[in-house]
């Protein structure tokens, strides 16, 4: 388990309850929503501490999030480690964004990570929702060359033998994924069941 100090949520609640209060939405809805935000925080917050990145970031990240995004240096960031900070643009990009602050607290942590443009392209999502994309031959090596950790899993040879059903091959694809890995590139299918297909979009809906 983690410690985390109360304050460090502290002024991001009690906007969300000021906000109820001042919108005429009562005091009873204004908890409500405190109760609300504070619980995805607490998901969220597990989450960075279980990360993978540096200790300084994630100090950084909850100092972010105690001061509502009013802070003025962000992390230093080593120009090769794209892999980091895509991951902390992935874990930031899922802060919960319930209240007008609380939104831009996520921009402000999305906004803090150098990423190159040819890598954003595999990390924005078009919908702003899913993250599965049909991509050309040759997307594997690039993504590699960028400096991202790739998952590859091929189907070829269950394709063949006909060894795997939908349910199988979509809890190997998911399990490809690490603390490092934020991509699964997958290869081998000629067709893709919509059974599958929908449960690898629910998978990753943010």
């Amino acid at each position: 388990g983690y410690l985390v100090h109360k304050s460090v949520f502290s002024e991001l609640l009690e906007d969300a309850l000021r906000c109820e209060v001042d919108a005429g939405r009562g005091k009873e809805a204004g908890l409500q929503s405190v109760r609300t935000l504070r619980m995805r925080l607490l998901h969220w917050v597990v989450d960075v501490l279980r990360s993978p990145l540096p200790g300084d970031t994630k100090t950084w990240i909850l100092r972010c999030s105690e001061r509502m995004g009013m802070v003025a240096v962000a992390p230093y960031q080593e120009a090769n480690h794209v892999n980091l900070a895509v991951i902390a643009y992935c874990l930031c990009r899922c802060c919960p964004s319930n209240t007008e602050a609380a939104l831009f607290l996520r921009g402000v942590l999305t906004n803090a990570w150098h990423i190159p443009a040819e890598a954003r392209l595999f990390i924005e999502r078009k919908s702003d929702m899913y993250g599965v994309y049909v991509v050309k031959p040759g997307t594997l090596l690039k993504m590699r060359q960028l400096g991202l950790q790739v998952a590859v899993r091929s189907f070829e040879r269950e394709v063949w033998q006909r060894s795997m059903n939908n349910s199988a091959m979509y809890l190997d694809i998911i399990m490809q994924f690490s603390d490092y890995c934020c991509f699964t590139y997958v290869q081998g299918l000629p067709k893709v069941d919509d059974i599958l297909l929908k449960w690898l979009f629910v998978n990753t809906l943010l």
